[in-house]
């Protein structure tokens, strides 16, 4: 029996990369008919929501700082946690995925005391760790000194399908993308400044929650009349936006896996973004990758991919690499893994 647990579907995230990344190990251990289930705490939960049968979706209710608990009571088999959880129970083997060490790196206090302490517990007490980009695996090493390296492997993420190349109606003014968290290490602002020197652009910032005071006094300043934020769209929504916009702006100096420049690079949206952390394993030859977030380099990189010649070039580049990803090989190498930790 293989046991995914789904805690990050109780959490705020509950639609973010994670909870598409689980989805999709569901969905196909599900075609594969594998023995599997989904574990929920959440009530509304029901079979419908993840496509599967009711003995297939397994509730309990959530106790307090359900989140931190370890978990019993399972069948013998394996625990495959979507969040740093594990189990103690005999004939239960333990396999965890690691994202990112963002909490180590930029953040501090309590908050990265108690997240830090859960996934060095989780990672050491797993039979397998499964990271989702050879970046992140060196960071596991440097941030989780002597963990076994044998047990730990790369399964990379994939994009969803629905993105592709779709027809659009042209916005009035052309448009550049940002897409997801504007935190500081995502060089918003960078962002901001490359995008007024171009002087035709429109901004476009999509999810990352509502603009505060400080971003909407920088965005009035730099781009007056000339940004917009669309808040969280559906798939479909974003699909457009990507189809529609001039290019991607992914500025980040830090990502686990950077899926944005690969649902770009699926719907023939180039990118623009930075050549650290994991963003060139995701990008290959594709996109325009940028040594600093500099404004007029991220100004000279957007009005490249508007050139039609080096944007034709840059969408070919963006296919070749965007088909090397997808979530049946995510998932084939991570049931490998599976077969190999039941031994």
């Amino acid at each position: 029996m293989i046991t995914l647990d789904g805690i990050i579907f109780t959490s705020r995230s509950h639609s973010g990369g994670i909870a598409v990344y689980f989805r999709q190990l569901l969905k196909h251990a599900l075609e594969e008919t594998c023995d599997v289930r989904l574990l929920v705490h959440n009530p509304a939960f029901q079979p419908a929501n993840f496509g599967c049968q009711p003995q297939q979706l397994m509730y309990r209710k959530p106790r307090f700082a359900e989140r931190y608990r370890s978990l019993g009571g399972l069948s013998t088999g394996l625990l495959h946690t979507s969040y740093y959880r594990s189990t103690s129970q005999s004939g239960v083997r333990n396999v965890v995925s690691a994202y990112d060490f963002t909490y180590e790196r930029y953040w501090s206090g309590l908050r990265v005391l108690v997240h830090g302490a859960q996934k060095r517990r989780a990672i050491a007490s797993a039979d397998a760790v499964l990271c989702i980009s050879e970046n992140t695996r060196r960071d596991l090493q440097e941030y989780v000194p002597g963990c076994d390296m044998k047990k730990v492997f790369v399964t990379h993420l994939a994009a969803n399908e629905e993105f592709r190349p779709v027809e659009v109606s042209a916005p009035e003014r052309p448009i550049v993308l940002f897409v997801g968290s504007r935190l500081g290490y995502k060089n918003f602002a960078e962002a901001v400044a490359g995008t007024a020197l171009t002087r035709e652009f429109a901004l476009v910032a999509v999810g990352g929650g509502a603009f505060t005071p400080e971003e909407k006094g920088l965005l009035e300043r730099e781009l007056p009349g000339r940004y917009r934020h669309c808040g969280a769209v559906t798939t479909e929504e974003l699909n457009a936006l990507y189809n529609s916009a001039v290019c991607l702006l992914y500025p980040s100096a830090y990502e686990g896996f950077g899926i944005p420049p690969l649902e770009a690079m699926q719907a023939g949206c180039p990118f623009v973004a930075l050549a650290r952390s994991s963003v060139p394993e995701v990008a290959g030859a594709a996109g325009i990758l940028l040594e600093q977030p500099d404004a007029r380099a991220i100004s000279d990189a957007i009005e490249a991919c508007a050139a039609p010649t080096r944007r034709a070039e840059l969408r070919r580049l963006g296919f070749d690499q965007a088909r090397k990803f997808s979530w049946r090989r995510t998932y084939e190498q991570t049931a490998a893994i599976y077969r190999q930790v039941l031994g």
